[in-house]
This record gives structure tokens, sequence and C-alpha cells, in this order.
């Protein structure tokens, strides 16, 4: 199974493209910020994180705000079918508030 969860900020917005077929495509950079318990003790978790959406979810993507803070779902990919960095495929994404 391959399927990511991420809480992030959109901090870099690609301006909207289409595929040669038609398809809706929006690439962007994410910034997740965060702490995790590992081994027992908390851990500060800072990284961007490359990330695209196509088709519809693209539109959706396209129309989010920079800055604010969002709950994506996915999977992620190899960016190039030979390269070795990662891409995290937006299939999903709604607003995210902190408590």
């Amino acid at each position: 199974m391959n399927r990511f969860e991420l809480t992030a900020e959109i901090i870099e917005r690609q301006v909207l493209r289409l595929t040669p077929a038609g398809i809706a495509v929006s690439a962007m950079m994410l910034l997740h910020r965060g702490e995790e318990i590992e081994a027992g003790h908390a851990r500060e978790v800072v990284f961007e994180m490359s990330a695209i959406g196509i088709g519809a979810i693209a539109e959706r993507l396209d129309q989010a705000a920079l800055g604010d803070s969002y709950r994506f779902s996915g999977f992620v990919a190899k960016k190039t079918r030979l390269g070795r960095s990662l891409v995290f495929h937006i299939k999903e994404f709604s607003e995210f508030r902190k408590e």
C-alpha cells in the first residue's frame, strides 16, 4: 500500500498548466511543521516537499490560498521514471485548523 497523509502549508505554486491531453496539472511546494513522538521523546519535524495534483484536484489546488494549512492525502512516487527523488501526488485535501 502506498498512502501518504500530511498537514502542511502551500508555500509555492506553479501556474496551472494543461497536459497535451488537456488534463490540468498543479505543481507546488509544501511546508510541514509538527512534532512527533519517537522512542518516547518529542521530535520537532520541519521539511519541504514537492507535490502535484492532476485532473479536477489540480483546479481546486490552484484556488487554495498560499500560506494556509491543509490536510492532504494521496501517494508518493518517483518524480521521473528513472529519477530517485520523490513527489507527493495529492488526491484529496481539506482545510486544516489547529485546535
